[in-house]
């Protein structure tokens, strides 16, 4: 994987992947969607901020979808038990990566209600600086738990994986907005029509971001190495 695909091919190369391996994606995703409604759930017995601390657990499904996603893009085996078996062995990366998208969220939604509520001139700045913010979490965390669930890449530390992350939406940041843009009409459609949500929207948002994610990575992979940063596990 040395080329760029186009927006078009990574659409058409994920529907098929999740039409190929349904068996797999679709459970995990369900898996992912019992516990975001147990989750969401629990807000009506336990204090909202007990909730709130609880949030970053999510990321063990997700990384486990993505992690699927990566298995398939590479021509591994694939396989659900094997996914999860991945998530626990590396939950605490993990969960750090849930905790971390989870403040950058909280923080961003933040301004953007503080901003809101402030009014004016220096308000709407500081909402503004808050949406960013969101964009920015999300292009960051689309790039980033590819590189983390990528079975090539087990050897690499955290820190290199954030670091190509960076350097893969440098590349291309405009292409990066693009995919980003996609996968949050995705998600915003499915959130919309729930049952999709719960069953295929992760599963497919996750083979979207592996395919437009690994080949870039790939390619920026040799210059890391020359750097003196640990190259692909």
């Amino acid at each position: 994987m040395t080329t760029q695909p186009s927006l078009a091919r990574v659409l058409l190369t994920a529907g098929r992947d999740l039409y190929e391996h349904a068996s797999r994606l679709i459970p995990a995703n369900l898996l992912w969607g019992i516990a975001a409604v147990a989750w969401v759930s629990l807000l009506l017995v336990w204090p909202p901020l007990l909730v709130v601390v609880l949030a970053p657990l999510l990321g063990l499904p997700v990384v486990a979808v993505f992690r699927l996603a990566a298995c398939i893009t590479r021509d591994r085996e694939v396989g659900l038990s094997r996914a999860f078996r991945f998530t626990r062995t590396f939950v605490a990366p993990a969960v750090l990566t849930g905790t971390v998208i989870n403040l950058a969220v909280i923080a961003s939604v933040t301004y953007v209600a503080f901003g809101i509520g402030l009014g004016g001139l220096i308000g709407g700045g500081i909402a503004t600086l808050g949406g960013w913010g969101m964009v920015a979490t999300a292009l960051v965390a689309l790039r980033f738990l590819p590189l983390l669930a990528d079975p090539d890449r087990e050897a690499q530390p955290l820190r290199t994986k954030l670091r190509l992350a960076g350097l893969v939406i440098l590349t291309a940041p405009a292409r990066s907005a693009g995919f980003g843009v996609v996968v949050a009409v995705i998600l915003v459609a499915s959130t919309i029509a729930l049952p999709a949500l719960l069953t295929v929207s992760i599963a497919y948002s996750a083979c979207v971001a592996v395919r437009a994610v690994l080949p870039v990575a790939d390619r920026l992979d040799a210059p890391l190495g020359e750097r003196g940063y640990p190259d692909r596990g």
